[in-house]
């Protein structure tokens, strides 16, 4: 039997999804509760395209848990932000897969890139919890094995599966992780193997284990690494561990110098690491000058990073600096006059709106005619945030008659933005209402705009 998957870009029911923003995986039992179909699989045959990508790929199937994945599948799709799709010759495959999100082809399924799908190599220990599961067995004792697989195992990709494993059960609930859990990634951080010491640290990135000074200073030795992956894994866990903490965001202030000054070949890989230390000093920062070094830092880290994705993570963290990084107005805009990248200009504008920057609303206004639906949907937030006083009037002129001109391409981004407004949006309530009963009820996004109309009756009923 073949069957057929299209690996579609997965659109996610938030604003910000389009980039495919994903929530960290959650346990091996939980993944099996809610995939339709789990099973192992190895690539039969990668075909490319006329650009040398890969377009399809067929997957023998091995062993199979639960669902009717049939012998064989053939996945179509361009290589997608939210789609997995980083097959190899030859390699076999721990495949959770999905029900399609589009209601119309219910028999289909999907392979997310926010799945636990990976390497079967890098999921030795989860098969394990996999026959368990889907015997109907408890797993207590495979998760009592973990804090000994993990300094123990002779492979090192069993001990960064343990400690990722590990990650997993303390945050579903950290109380319920053995109790040589801690002491364990601990000592992993100090592992000979790259791999297990950044699994370690992630695994230490839990709000449970802030302020213990011991795994502070687990974390500042990898903080001091010349190895970039190292320090940004680092950053990472001080930034649950270390919130607030003065000590914990000078270190973090001089790690980012150093990750600044480093001479890197990679452009893509530098920009990821300001983006990554531009989130952590965000979450970090806590007295008023903190938080105001932070926005300078990230102002002027923004002609540092090429990329465009990148460069939105920067971006974004400065807008959430809120009127503390009001200086990086004139930078913004400079940005946004320039930027090619769709997601960068939804971004740009977003910011200019967080951070209050009033003075850019008519350099912005333009882009609520933008070809894309998100940048001109960010319009509206940005103004609404920036000039709440005159948004109404901005509104009445220029939002509405844009919204109902363009609603049936951009329901979505528009009724996202206007989640966003709120009640100064009650005045399109009846026209939203006319198109909520003309919609399909296998609309996906019939359901969004419902909750929409509910929250402006429900306003301005108060």
């Amino acid at each position: 039997m073949l069957r057929t998957i299209l690996a579609l870009l997965f659109i996610l029911a938030a604003p910000a999804a389009q980039a495919c923003e994903c929530v960290s995986p959650v346990s091996p039992a939980k993944s099996y509760q809610q995939a339709k179909a789990v099973f192992t699989a190895h690539v039969a045959e990668l075909k490319k395209n006329d650009q040398g990508n890969v377009d399809r790929v067929t997957l023998k199937v091995d062993k199979t848990w639960k669902g009717s994945p049939g012998e064989s599948l053939v996945l179509k799709g361009p290589r997608s932000m939210c789609s997995y799709w980083n097959y190899k010759a030859d390699e076999s495959y721990l495949v959770y897969a999905d029900a399609s999100w589009d209601k119309t082809r219910p028999d289909e399924l999907e392979i997310s890139g926010c799945s636990r799908t990976k390497l079967l190599k890098d999921g030795q220990i989860e098969t394990q919890y996999l026959d368990a599961v889907a015997a109907e067995k408890d797993t207590a004792a495979i998760d009592k094995s973990l804090p000994g697989l993990l300094v123990s195992a002779k492979d090192p990709l069993m001990r960064a599966e343990a400690a990722d494993l590990l990650s997993r059960i303390m945050r579903d609930k950290a109380s319920a992780a053995p109790p040589e859990t801690v002491p364990a990634l601990m000592k992993a951080t100090a592992d000979a193997d790259k791999s297990v010491r950044i699994k370690a640290a992630r695994a230490l990135a839990n709000f449970d284990l802030a302020g213990k000074a011991e795994v502070k200073e687990a974390l500042f030795v990898l903080l001091k690494e010349d190895d970039r992956d190292l320090r940004d894994a680092a950053a990472g866990g001080l930034m649950y561990v270390g919130k607030r903490d003065p000590a914990v965001f000078r270190a973090l202030v001089e790690a980012l110098e150093k990750a600044r000054q480093a001479k890197d070949a990679d452009a893509r890989r530098r920009g990821a690491t300001l983006a990554n230390f531009a989130r952590v000093l965000e979450e970090v920062a806590g007295t008023e000058a903190e938080k105001a070094e932070t926005a300078e830092l990230l102002g002027s880290m923004v002609d540092e990073v090429s990329d465009p994705y990148d460069k939105v993570g920067v971006i974004q963290n400065l807008g959430f600096m809120k009127g503390h990084a009001r200086k990086a107005a004139p930078k913004l805009l400079a940005v946004l006059k320039e930027a090619e990248s769709y997601h960068l200009k939804q971004y740009t504008i977003r910011a200019l709106g967080d951070i209050g920057a009033v003075e850019a609303q008519a350099q912005i206004e333009p882009y609520l005619k933008d070809q894309d639906c998100y940048v001109a949907g960010s319009v509206l937030e940005a103004v609404y945030k920036m000039n709440p006083q005159g948004f109404p009037a901005f509104f009445r002129e220029k939002g509405i008659p844009e919204v109902k001109s363009r609603f049936d391409k951009c329901a979505a981004e528009f009724v996202w933005s206007l989640q966003t407004v709120g009640k100064p949006a009650i005045e399109i309530e009846p026209f939203l209402a006319e198109k909520y009963a003309s919609m399909d009820k296998s609309d996906w996004k019939r359901d969004t705009l419902k909750a929409l109309l509910d929250a402006l009756r429900y306003k301005e009923k108060k």
